[in-house]
């Protein structure tokens, strides 16, 4: 916009749309379905569309109101014992968290595990020595990569040690870092170089494992980020 005039400028109302769907858990029970807060993320946030809250009720229900007609990313706010494990629209299975409003949806069904592990182990460093507060990720891999909603991270112990929990059936990389700058684990061109040097989890439904970990030294991202 501007402060002069503008001649032959159009303005286009689209109306909102609804989105009605539900909720249901797999794996084990979970009590509190009303209490998710389930979220539709713009893609366009820089356009000031932001986000719509579904509003939950407790068999599971949903509705999200008037929400703008464009792509979507469906969020789970982080909540204990539960994951976001399917996404459905009508009778079309979604690959990954991508919803489009533009086009005729249908009915979301939204398919929460309740059958997370939890991974446990040792941060070692290239001797062999116990490696404290180091940073953990555990990095979906394999089928699941594009939902990074199921990455999880923990931090070892004075001792060396960690557990991380809620931990979703899938295939991971195990990092481990001695200092690493905050969300850069998260990035697939920052962590490339280091993949080598992480091993892979496979956890099962209700898995419990455990692993050693060598971490990725100071040293070795310092070199990398010049």
């Amino acid at each position: 916009m501007t402060n002069a005039d503008v001649d032959g400028g159009t303005l286009t109302f689209v109306p909102g749309v609804d989105v009605k769907g539900t909720v249901r858990v797999e794996g084990g029970p979970f009590n509190g379905l009303e209490t998710l807060r389930l979220n539709l993320e713009s893609e366009y946030r820089t356009a000031g569309l932001g986000s719509v809250m579904a509003a939950m009720k407790p068999d599971g229900s949903f509705l999200i109101k008037a929400a703008v007609p464009q792509v979507y990313e469906l969020a789970l706010a982080r909540t204990p014992g539960v994951y976001l494990k399917s996404i459905r629209a009508g009778d079309k299975q979604l690959d990954n968290r991508r919803i489009d409003l533009s086009s005729k949806l249908g009915h979301l069904t939204v398919v929460l595990g309740a059958d997370a592990g939890e991974v446990e182990g040792t941060v070692l460093n290239a001797k062999g020595e116990p490696v404290a507060r180091a940073r953990v990720n555990a990095i979906a891999y394999g089928d699941h990569a594009a939902w990074g909603g199921l990455n999880r991270f923990g931090f070892s112990d004075d001792k060396g040690e960690f557990k991380i929990k809620d931990v979703p059936p899938g295939e991971y990389k195990v990092f481990a870092w001695e200092d690493v700058p905050v969300g850069a684990p998260q990035d697939p061109e920052f962590r490339k170089p280091f993949e080598k040097q992480a091993p892979t989890l496979r956890m099962p439904p209700n898995g419990s494992e455990k692993m050693q970990v060598t971490a990725i030294s100071k040293a070795q991202v310092d070199r990398l980020s010049q």
